[in-house]
């Protein structure tokens, strides 16, 4: 088996509001929550072939918009796939062309 490496492309919406109302108005308890789930937004990857590889590395780049605009997803930018040995830098320009 070969090593092969993998391009993974999340999206999250969080509605702030929404989630310190549901926390009975804590912001500072949402504040936690959110900075805590980022984290771990940033650092799951897939776990199979662990025995094999142990690859377990973290997210390369991220990107977060805060705002009112209605939420929308990026993952247009990889209707092509993307193929090659820069494939992290062809990534971030394709996400970033589509903002």
């Amino acid at each position: 088996t070969g090593f092969g490496s993998a391009l993974f492309y999340t999206y999250i919406c969080i509605d702030k509001d929404l989630l310190v109302k549901n926390l009975n108005g804590n912001e500072e308890l949402a504040n936690k929550t959110l900075r805590a789930f980022t984290e771990a937004a940033l650092k799951v990857s897939p776990t199979g072939k662990q025995n094999s590889f142990a690859s377990r590395a973290y997210a390369s780049w991220a990107l977060a918009e805060k705002g009112t605009d209605q939420p929308r997803s990026l993952a247009a930018a990889f209707y092509e796939p993307i193929n090659g040995t820069d494939q992290l830098n062809v990534a971030v320009k394709r996400i970033t062309a589509l903002r």
